[in-house]
C-alpha cells in the first residue's frame, strides 16, 4: 500500500466536467446537482484509475461563487469512489431524534455567510404541498424540529398526507430563492432508518443511495386494512357481513372523497346540529386530512369503520363519487348533493373521457342508481343533471346549502377571519383565481399539471400596491403556485371551504369552473381568462350554454387583457351588468339564504 497527495485548485473547475472525465453520477443528477468530477490517477499501467475513498474519510467542503451560496464538496459515491461535486450549499445531517411527543429534531452543518437567509422545507413527492420550517443557526450549525404528525396549514392543524418529502434547505428570499437537497453525513448512516409513530401513523425518515434522506408518512390504515387483497378482503368479507347488521341512527358525510370538512355536507350537517337532531354524525377523512369539529367522530376513508359506516348509517350526505362496492340498502337515504351547478359537460354527457378509467360511464350508472335525492341549484340545472346522470330519483331544487353562507348575518366577521388567515395585508383589494383542471393536461390519471397562463409577476408590477391575488388550484392539480412580489400572491388551494374564500373576493378571476355561479350571488364582477375557449368547448368538454354570448363577465384570452380589466374594474362591471343580471336570474333564482333549510326538512323532517 502507497499513499499519495493531490491538490486541486478549486476555483480553476470549470461549470462542466473536463475533457477526459465522465460526467456527473446518476445520484449527483438526481439531486439537481452542478457539474461532477471523478477523481482517477493518471498514467497507470492499465491506464487510468478509479480513486476509491473511505468510509471514513473527512468531506470537506469549499465555497465558492456569490455570498458563497455554491460549493465544491468531496462526496463518495454510492460505489465508494472519489468524487468532487458543485452544488449549492446544502444541509449536511449528522444528528436525528424523535422526541417522546413525536417531534422530530434534526441538526448538522449548513456554512452559510451571516445575513444569508435560509430556512428548511419539507416537499411532498409528486405534487405541490411543501411546509416551511424555519430553522436555528448558530455559526455553521443549524437545527430544525417539527411534527409530521401535526402541522399548522389553512386546512388546520394536520398530519403530512401520505407519501415521500425531500428535506432540502431555502436559501435566499423571494425569486432569488433556491432549494439545496439535505444530504446526511457518514456518521449518521448507521442509526437510519428513524421511525416514530404519532397519533396512530408512522413517519419514517430513510438514507436513499447513502446521502439523501426522504422522511416517509404511512397512511392512516391499519396493517391488515392495507394492500389490494386486505381491500378485497373488507369488500367481499366484512362489507356483506355488517351490512346484514341493524342500521345505526347515523348520518355519514363526505365531501371531496374525504380531503375536506367543507361544502353542502358540511352545511346540511351544522344545520342539524343547530336543530338538535337525533343523530350521531360521522365524516369521513382521507387519511387525516380534514380537520372535524368536536362532536363528529371522522371515519377512515377506506378503513374498516368506512365500510361499517356506509353499510349500517341511516343517512348518506356525499358531494361527489361513493366507492363503487358501496350497495344502498333500501331502508338507507343516499342524498347526492353534487359540487357545482356546471357550464362544462359532465357524466354521460362526456363522450371522450379522459380523467377516469373506461368504464367511467358503466361504474357512473352504478352508483347513479344508489341515490336517492340530487340536489339542484336550479331549474335550468335541474334539466342538465337529470340528462347528465341518467337520474330517475327525486331532485331537490332547493339551491345549493353551501351557498347560504352568502346570506348569513355573521359574514363580514367570517371574511374578517378569513383575510387574517390567509395573511391578506390590510386595504388590499382581493383577486381571487381559480381556474378549473384541463382534462388533457396531466402527469398521470389524477395529477393533472397547473396550465398558469396569468403572468403573475405582471400583475405585481401593475397591481401590486392595490392587490392581493388569492389562487386557488383545483384539487386535481399537483403543481406549485410560482411567488410573485413580497406580499402579493397567496396559494390558498389548501384553504377547505371555498365559499368562505369567494366571501372575501373582490373580483373573481375564473374560466371555466362552477365557481361563476356560487360567486354570482355576490353581485360582484367576474373576469374569465378563457385562452383556449375553442379547444375546450370543442374538443375537450363543450359547454351547455352560449358561454361567449350569456357570460357575466369579459371573456379575455391574455394576461394582459385580466392586468388591464382590472385597472379599470368598474367600467367592466358596467358594461356587463346587463349579462349579469340575466346570468343570475337564470342560475341563481335559489340563492336565498334557506337551501339548507329545504334541503333538511324534505330529507330529515320525518325524523328531526
Amino acid at each position: 500500500m502507497w499513499r499519495f497527495t493531490a491538490r486541486v485548485p478549486v476555483d480553476d473547475l470549470g461549470a462542466g466536467a473536463p475533457g477526459p472525465f465522465p460526467p456527473m453520477s446518476p445520484e449527483a443528477r438526481a439531486l439537481g446537482d452542478g457539474a461532477a468530477w471523478a477523481v482517477r490517477l493518471a498514467g497507470g499501467r492499465d491506464g487510468d484509475l478509479a480513486v476509491r475513498l473511505a468510509g471514513s474519510a473527512p468531506r470537506p467542503r469549499f465555497p465558492r461563487g456569490p455570498e458563497a451560496r455554491r460549493e465544491v464538496a468531496v462526496h463518495r459515491t454510492a460505489r465508494g469512489l472519489l468524487e468532487l461535486r458543485e452544488r449549492a450549499v446544502c444541509p449536511v445531517l449528522d444528528s436525528v431524534n424523535w422526541t417522546g411527543d413525536g417531534r422530530l429534531v434534526l441538526g448538522g452543518d449548513l456554512p452559510l455567510p451571516d445575513g444569508v437567509p435560509a430556512a428548511f422545507v419539507i416537499a411532498a413527492n409528486g405534487r405541490a404541498e411543501e411546509t416551511v420550517l424555519p430553522l436555528g443557526r448558530i455559526g455553521q450549525r443549524f437545527t430544525v424540529e417539527f411534527s409530521p404528525g401535526r402541522v399548522a396549514s389553512l386546512a388546520g392543524v394536520l398530519p403530512l398526507p401520505a407519501g415521500g418529502y425531500r428535506l432540502a434547505a431555502r436559501v435566499g428570499e423571494g425569486a432569488d430563492a433556491a432549494d439545496a437537497p439535505a444530504q446526511v453525513d457518514e456518521t449518521l448512516h448507521e442509526r437510519l432508518p428513524a421511525r416514530c409513530v404519532v397519533d396512530g401513523r408512522a413517519f419514517t425518515l430513510t438514507d436513499v443511495r447513502g446521502e439523501s434522506p426522504v422522511l416517509t408518512a404511512e397512511n392512516d390504515l391499519l396493517p391488515d386494512e392495507r394492500g389490494r387483497r386486505a381491500q378485497d378482503d373488507l369488500r367481499d368479507g366484512f362489507y356483506p357481513r355488517v351490512r346484514a347488521e341493524p342500521l345505526r341512527r347515523a348520518v355519514l358525510f363526505e365531501s371531496y372523497f374525504g380531503r375536506q370538512y367543507s361544502d353542502s355536507p358540511r352545511a346540511v350537517l351544522e344545520e342539524l346540529r343547530r336543530r338538535d337532531a337525533p343523530f350521531e354524525y360521522l365524516w369521513v377523512v382521507d387519511n387525516g386530512q380534514a380537520e372535524v369539529p368536536d362532536g363528529v367522530t371522522p371515519v377512515r376513508r377506506l378503513g374498516r369503520d368506512h365500510f361499517e359506516a356506509l353499510a349500517r348509517s341511516e343517512y348518506v350526505v356525499v358531494n361527489s363519487h361513493l366507492p363503487s362496492w358501496f350497495e344502498a340498502r333500501p331502508e338507507q337515504t343516499v342524498v347526492q348533493t353534487w359540487h357545482g351547478n356546471t357550464l362544462k359537460r359532465i357524466g354521460f354527457d362526456i363522450e371522450k373521457v379522459q380523467f377516469a378509467t373506461r368504464d367511467y360511464h358503466e361504474r357512473l350508472a352504478g352508483e347513479v342508481g344508489q341515490w336517492d335525492y340530487l340536489v339542484s341549484p336550479s331549474p335550468w340545472c335541474t334539466s342538465v343533471l337529470r340528462r347528465a346522470f341518467r337520474f330517475k330519483g327525486e331532485v331537490l331544487e332547493t339551491g345549493y346549502p353551501r351557498n347560504d353562507v352568502f346570506f348569513a348575518p355573521e359574514r363580514d366577521a367570517l371574511a374578517a377571519r378569513v383575510r387574517a388567515a390567509v395573511g391578506v395585508p390590510e386595504g388590499r383589494k382581493v383577486a381571487l383565481y381559480a381556474p378549473t383542471w384541463r382534462d388533457d393536461k396531466f402527469y398521470r390519471r389524477g395529477k393533472y399539471r397547473l396550465d398558469l397562463r396569468l403572468d403573475l409577476e405582471a400583475l405585481w408590477r401593475e397591481l401590486g400596491e392595490e392587490y392581493a391575488v388569492l389562487v386557488r388550484r383545483h384539487p386535481n392539480i399537483v403543481d406549485r403556485v410560482p411567488e410573485a412580489g413580497r406580499d402579493f400572491v397567496f396559494d390558498v388551494s389548501l384553504y377547505p371551504e371555498m365559499q368562505e374564500l369567494l366571501l372575501v373576493a373582490d373580483v373573481l378571476v375564473t374560466d371555466y369552473s362552477s365557481a361563476m355561479f356560487d360567486f354570482a350571488v355576490t353581485g360582484r364582477p367576474m373576469l374569465f381568462f378563457t385562452y383556449d375557449l375553442e379547444s375546450y368547448r370543442d374538443s375537450l368538454r363543450g359547454f351547455y350554454f352560449d358561454f361567449e354570448a350569456e357570460a357575466p363577465g369579459p371573456l379575455l384570452s391574455t394576461s394582459a387583457q385580466v392586468v388591464d380589466a382590472l385597472k379599470d374594474l368598474d367600467a367592466v362591471a358596467d358594461e356587463h351588468a346587463a349579462a349579469y343580471r340575466a346570468f343570475t336570474e337564470r342560475h341563481c333564482p335559489l340563492d336565498d339564504g334557506k337551501a339548507t333549510i329545504r334541503v333538511v326538512e324534505r330529507v330529515f323532517g320525518g325524523a328531526l
